[in-house]
């Protein structure tokens, strides 16, 4: 009886780090990411002096982006827009390493913009 080709397994889930772990090994990216003058305009006429945004920020064992998922809207979709594209083209990480191997990681950012 021929034998059952083994399947590989699956790829471990990225393990869950605090956002300062990760921070230490950022090599490309400015993490301060400010609202288009346009966005600043309809952010006076609306009133509001402080913005919150989160974004869970996943990166592979590379360094890499792989996924930006945003959790909370800033209210205002081109800033939050702004903040993907940014986070997607722009930073980059030294690979985050577990007993000498490089691993995917995943963390939470919080973006405040405040205009005072």
């Amino acid at each position: 009886m021929p034998s059952a080709a083994a399947t590989p397994a699956a790829p471990a889930a990225p393990q869950l780090v605090a956002l300062t772990t990760l921070e230490a090994n950022r090599i490309a990216g400015d993490k301060v990411i400010l609202p288009d003058p346009t966005t600043v305009d309809s952010i006076n006429r609306w009133g509001a002096d402080k913005l919150v945004a989160t974004y869970k920020v996943c990166v592979t064992a590379a360094g890499t982006i792989d996924l930006v998922t945003q959790t909370k809207s800033s209210g205002f979709p081109a800033y939050d827009e702004k903040i993907r594209n940014t986070i997607r083209q722009d930073w980059r990480y030294h690979p985050y390493v577990v007993n000498g191997k490089p691993q995917a990681v995943c963390t939470a950012i919080r973006f405040v913009y405040s205009q005072k």
